[in-house]
């Protein structure tokens, strides 16, 4: 029976003081509007804030060989491009990537693996023909000459058969 009576105690008890919380929150809320007690915000006090907008130059330099570089000296000079061989290779019929060549004479060595024609047309920046670098018919070992009197950016037009490989080399 003590322990119903101590139960019940502390159960009257919790729920009173719950509800004395209640009831005094109540009361302050009644006695202090927020309107009138809440202070206002005083910016002066803020820190100041700049903004700053911040410009780069930023210098890229174009390379002989089409690329972009950020340093000048990362970019191999004229000769150095000039001095390599240049490789072209492809299937069936295309126009190869640009290349530079400098006056004088170019060398060309084919190499075709395929059946019926292979034919290649040296073209310059406008599509004009220049040389007629190869023309065999069927799988062939071949080279040909080129005569450059303006130097600059050159493609070779290539018809070929479906399917089949073929290699230009080019030596200046």
């Amino acid at each position: 029976m003590t322990s119903q009576i101590s139960k019940n105690w502390i159960y009257s008890t919790l729920v009173f003081g719950f509800i004395a919380i209640i009831l005094f929150s109540a009361l302050i809320h009644q006695s202090c509007p927020v309107e009138k007690e809440c202070p206002t915000l005083d910016y002066s006090q803020c820190a100041k804030t700049e903004t700053k907008i911040v410009t780069n130059n930023i210098t890229k330099y174009q390379c002989y060989d089409d690329s972009t570089k950020d340093n000048l000296a990362e970019c191999s000079t004229l000769e150095q491009r000039l001095s390599s061989n240049i490789s072209l290779s492809g299937s069936g019929n295309q126009v190869t990537d640009k290349f530079y060549l400098k006056q004088g004479l170019a060398i060309f060595r084919n190499s075709y693996h395929g059946q019926s024609n292979f034919m290649a047309d040296l073209i310059d920046e406008n599509g004009d023909d220049i040389a007629l670098v190869a023309n065999t018919i069927g799988t062939s070992e071949t080279s040909s000459s080129a005569k450059i009197a303006i130097p600059g950016y050159y493609r070779v037009d290539v018809t070929a058969w479906p399917g089949s490989s073929w290699t230009i080399k080019v030596e200046q």
